[in-house]
């Protein structure tokens, strides 16, 4: 009985497992995001603080504006990659279960008219 339960409940876990690594992945990735633009916002900041002439301040805000563009355009294209991963994961592991649940139910097919074909031979 515990190996049926096991049966079961397996690819649940499994489901369970890979959400849990996928949520630990975007939590890090958050992280990390947050710190590159508190980062790059602070520095920008810095570096605006003593300027006195609007060209380089002008400058130095293009400059920002380009790798913010950049640090985005970096960042989406990872985000992307970890929710294309996850579904990969995810699609995998229901068409693991579906090829279990299919053999499952093709044993049981034949185990029932094996023994249908056995009853039905003692009655005749």
């Amino acid at each position: 009985m515990n190996k049926q339960i096991e049966e079961v409940t397996a690819p649940v876990r499994a489901a369970q497992e890979a959400f849990v690594e996928h949520l630990a992945s975007l939590t890090e990735f958050h992280v990390d995001a947050v710190r590159g633009y508190s980062e790059l916002g602070l520095n920008h900041l810095r570096a605006v603080q003593g300027i006195d002439n609007p060209q380089t301040l002008i400058t130095t805000q293009n400059e920002l504006l380009k790798t913010l563009g950049e640090r985005v355009s970096q960042d989406l294209g990872t985000l992307s990659k970890l929710q294309q991963d996850y579904v990969q994961q995810v699609q995998g592991l229901a068409a693991e279960t579906a090829k279990t649940v299919e053999a499952k139910a093709e044993k049981t097919v034949r185990k029932t008219a094996s023994t249908s074909r056995g009853g039905a031979k003692k009655t005749a």
